[in-house]
């Protein structure tokens, strides 16, 4: 993407036909690209050209940057698109994610305006991130770096490089640690992570299959301790990502030149039909009136299958599914999941000005942070002064707030940026909950977009969906009426910590019962 967004940018002339067939040959020549990933690549290049530049600004496109922070550290880095004029700075940093967030979440555009600021002293300098994959009107979040903005930068800097000084004079298990976790699942470096463990066990002169069978031979046995078990599993995820990449490499392949055979096998693609579903209400309902167990449903089996082939069952899956056609991964290693006592349920309820997270607004905020699946936990709760034009007076005779209260209540930013400290900034696997998660979590993340948040995307449960499962009788899943079941006392209906509260509640013992 950056070699493409530099052919546009240092000669904006070119013809579209010209960018589109280097886009073509580098998709092609990619192991991990197909022509499907070419229209995405395409999209992300048209929001490129889209981009307003300042118009008679000197344009450096991929400049290379360099700052001293330490004594003999020098930082490097490459900036995607600078452009000067005699009044500004400007510098853009392209993304091609689908989270957004702002500068304030990195610190690395404040490093590259620490570098320009002494080239142009005096120049305001200004540094922004595009989202390629949105719009205009959205994807585009930006700021001046001010000097305590470069200096804060400058700081963070210099810690990581003295801690990282530090490490190196360590033993690696020590310095640097195996801390396996979501990131070594989508980590492009775990063939040369491999690698790199292999040589602390004296196998650096293997290659190919003779590395990984002297790695297995080195390392797996079955673990008698902690501290075994603690490394066969960060073995085991790097491996996992491993295999992962190079599967990935001959599925390219295989896409662009056909099946491959070795030892009698043949490797090649193949179309699934499976089903999803997008009402599970009316699903649920369905199997329970054909009296089938909902719990061989809720699984990744062939009962599915079955089912589609009665023609009652043909008839449910028509009113609450649709079939679709995909191609399967091919078969991969294990999944782990953790049970740590410091896993940390982080319970949120939100109180609103209407059900739209675009239109609307939170005009309260509750957590309740619950330690492990103990009773155990914390909580806090806020007001949110809205901005003017935002209530609706329908929303404050629901949950009895009165604007006086809000009028005192902090803003929207303080009580974001509190809430995302918990969930982001503490140690310990944090899995964010809610009762109907999708409404809780639309507004939070909603939020989240408006003050230069990143969205949350790791692990959650919505405890309305896990009533499903654990209590498929149930005739409602509304909250009341689940903690009804569970004999979980009410407090305050429509008020943000009472519902947090019986909510957290709800989940311990909906946990409890599906352990059982």
């Amino acid at each position: 993407m950056h070699q493409l967004a530099e052919l546009i940018l240092t000669d904006p002339t070119a013809p579209t036909s010209t960018v589109e067939q280097r886009a073509q040959e580098l998709v092609a020549s990619s192991p991990l690209l197909t022509e499907e990933d070419l229209q995405t690549v395409l999209n992300m290049l048209e929001a490129i050209r889209r981009y307003e530049l300042l118009p008679q600004a000197e344009r450096q496109v991929e400049r290379w940057l360099e700052l001293p922070i330490t004594d003999g550290i020098l930082l490097q880095g490459k900036a995607d698109l600078i452009e000067i004029t005699p009044e500004q700075v400007r510098i853009t940093d392209w993304k091609t994610g689908w989270i957004e967030y702002g500068p304030d979440a990195t610190q690395q555009l404040d490093l590259y305006a620490a570098v320009l600021v002494r080239e142009r002293p005096g120049v305001p300098i200004y540094v922004q991130l595009r989202f390629l994959r949105y719009g205009e009107k959205r994807g585009l979040v930006g700021r001046e770096s001010t000097p305590e903005h470069q200096e804060r930068a400058l700081q963070w800097a210099r810690r990581v490089a003295d801690a990282i000084a530090a490490a190196h004079q360590m033993p690696w298990r020590v310095g640097f640690p195996a801390r396996p976790g979501r990131a070594c699942k989508t980590c492009s470096y775990a063939p040369q992570c491999l690698l790199l463990r292999a040589q602390e066990l004296g196998v650096d002169d293997a290659g190919g299959l003779d590395l990984l069978r002297a790695v297995l031979e080195a390392v797996f046995a079955e673990p008698q301790d902690e501290e075994a078990a603690a490394d066969a599993a960060s073995w085991l995820l790097v491996l996992e990502r491993a295999v992962e990449i190079l599967r990935q490499w001959l599925r390219a392949y295989v896409e662009r030149a056909g099946p491959v055979e070795t030892g009698g096998l043949r490797l090649g693609l193949r179309f699934a039909t499976g089903w999803e579903v997008h009402d599970w209400e009316v699903f649920l309902r369905g199997l329970k009136e054909l009296d089938l167990n909902p719990r061989d449903y809720l699984r990744v089996n062939d009962n599915v299958k079955e089912l589609a082939a009665t023609a009652q069952g043909q008839e449910l899956l028509r009113r609450c599914a649709e079939q679709v056609v995909r191609r399967p991964t091919w078969p991969g290693g294990m999944g782990m999941e953790s049970d740590r006592p410091d896993m940390r349920y982080v319970v949120i309820d939100v109180e609103t000005t209407g059900l739209d997270p675009e239109r609307h607004r939170i005009i309260e905020l509750a957590v309740v942070t619950v330690n492990g699946d103990t009773d155990a936990s914390t909580e806090w709760s806020s007001l949110v002064r809205p901005l003017d034009g935002e209530l609706d007076p329908q929303a404050l005779a629901v949950n009895g707030i009165t604007l006086e209260q809000l009028a005192e209540a902090p803003p929207e930013a303080e009580v974001v940026r509190r809430l995302a400290a918990m969930l982001y900034q503490q140690e310990g696997q944090t899995v964010l909950v809610a009762h109907h998660l999708p409404f809780d979590l639309g507004f939070v993340n909603a939020a989240f977009r408006r003050h230069g948040v990143p969205e949350w995307s790791g692990p959650f449960i919505c405890t309305r969906s896990l009533a499903a499962l654990v209590l498929p009788d149930l005739p409602s899943r509304r909250l009341a009426d689940v903690a009804a079941a569970l004999e979980v006392p009410m407090g305050t209906a429509h008020r943000a910590l009472e519902d947090a509260r019986v909510t957290a509640r709800v989940l311990v013992l909906l946990l409890e019962q599906a352990r059982r």
